[in-house]
């Protein structure tokens, strides 16, 4: 999976909220890696975040983790053939350019 968010003008970036399952056959697992990543940094994530659970919700399925800043996470993966990446943001824009 190759992926950005849908524009780079920063203005359109403000309350997002985007939810991806992915799905894998079922004697598979989900492995992510990201080769980018550049999200506001907030005191535990708690404005804009990328948040990543094992499993085909984010409701009962445990979360592996919430992410932001500009470091990515470690390669993830799951135990079964559902990951769900939830992409958070609020309304202010503190990215410099």
């Amino acid at each position: 999976i190759n992926g950005h968010t849908p524009t780079d003008n920063w203005n359109e970036h403000r309350n997002i909220n985007c939810t991806w399952i992915i799905e894998v056959d079922e004697d598979k697992i989900v492995e992510l890696r990201f080769t980018l990543f550049d999200i506001e940094v907030a005191s535990n994530c708690n404005a804009d975040y990328v948040a990543i659970y094992d499993g085909p919700s984010k409701v009962g399925y445990p979360l592996v983790g919430k992410y932001c800043g500009r470091v990515p996470p470690a390669f993830v993966r799951t135990t079964g053939r559902y990951m769900t990446l939830e992409y958070i943001t609020d309304y202010y824009e503190t990215k410099v350019i």
